[in-house]
Order: structure tokens, then sequence, then C-alpha cells
């Protein structure tokens, strides 16, 4: 049997709240089922943990469209060449699913529509009234985007969810605790 190979793309290669979820998740995912792939945007102590369970990593450029003060590395590229570094990465990996571990970036949500690849959003947060995450765009047309670019919304509870149904259909949107 095919295994489903899944192409996670990480906003961070630290091990902080979402990605300790991600690596629970790529950890105990059935191996005899699923192959977990996952893209980094710069080397750090969670590519270790991932490669420890099983995983093919990768590190790309990912750039957060969010800023947060003394936070995430910028690097400095430009979008299309950061779209460009994923497509890459699909073409070697050949993925049936790609799973964006955090809203905060939205390479793998751009890179999966134009490879006609289904698109998994796994949202941590929220966003409105966040005290350190200043999106650059209105919190509606966030949502908005997320619902466009993604097949399916997998929040981590009621609270997120509620505050995306205000934009993306309630039936999109799935609370895994």
């Amino acid at each position: 049997m095919k295994k489903i190979k899944i192409l996670f793309i990480s906003h961070s290669s630290s091990i902080a709240g979402a990605e300790k979820c991600l690596l629970i998740l790529v950890k105990y995912l059935d191996k005899n089922i699923f192959e977990p792939v996952v893209v980094f945007p710069y080397d750090g102590p969670l590519i270790d943990e991932i490669k420890a369970s099983g995983a093919t990593t990768y590190i790309s450029p990912i750039e957060w469209w969010i800023r947060v003060p003394n936070g995430h590395k910028v690097t400095n590229t430009n979008m299309s060449s950061r779209l460009r570094g994923i497509s890459e990465i699909i073409e070697i990996e050949k993925p049936d699913i790609i799973h964006t571990n955090t809203s905060v970036v939205w390479e793998g949500a751009l890179a999966a529509k134009i490879n006609n690849i289904p698109h998994i959003w796994h949202i941590h947060e929220i966003l409105s009234d966040h005290p350190s995450l200043k999106p650059f765009f209105p919190i509606p047309l966030v949502y908005w985007v997320m619902d466009l670019l993604s097949d399916k919304i997998i929040v981590v509870s009621n609270a997120v969810r509620e505050k995306l149904i205000t934009v993306i259909p309630k039936e999109k949107v799935k609370v895994i605790y």
C-alpha cells in the first residue's frame, strides 16, 4: 500500500508551543500509513527532534507575514523565491497533502494551490487582540485567504474555531484538541 506523504510547513525551528504540537504529530503518526516530510525556515533544535522521529527534513526560506517584537528571524527573501523553494521540495517529494502548522506563514498554502495539492491549515492562535502577533492585514482578510487556500482548517480549541467561522464556513473548520 502506498503511504500518504504529508509535507509539513513549520514556521520555526525552535521548540515552543505550535512546534511541540508538530513534533508530537509527526512523532506519533502511523509510519505504516503516513510518510512525514517537514520544511523549516532555518536550522534549529526542532530539526533533530523531527529527524529522530523518522521524518525527512528540509530547510527553505519561509517568512512570517506577521511581526513579533524580538521574534522571528527575517530571511529577507521575496515571495516568489520562497515559493520556488517550496515548489522544488514538492517536485522532489511529491506530497499528497500539505499541512501548514500555524497562521503566521502562507508559503505552504500558496505552494499547495499553485501545485494543485490539498492543503490543511493547523491554527493554534487567535489573531485578533493578540498581545504580540501584529498582522499586516485586517483579520477578516486573513481568514478569507485561509479559506481560499485551504481544503480543511484544523484548530486547537472552540475559542479559535469561533473566531475563524466569522468568515470561514464552519464545515471547513475542525477542532482537534
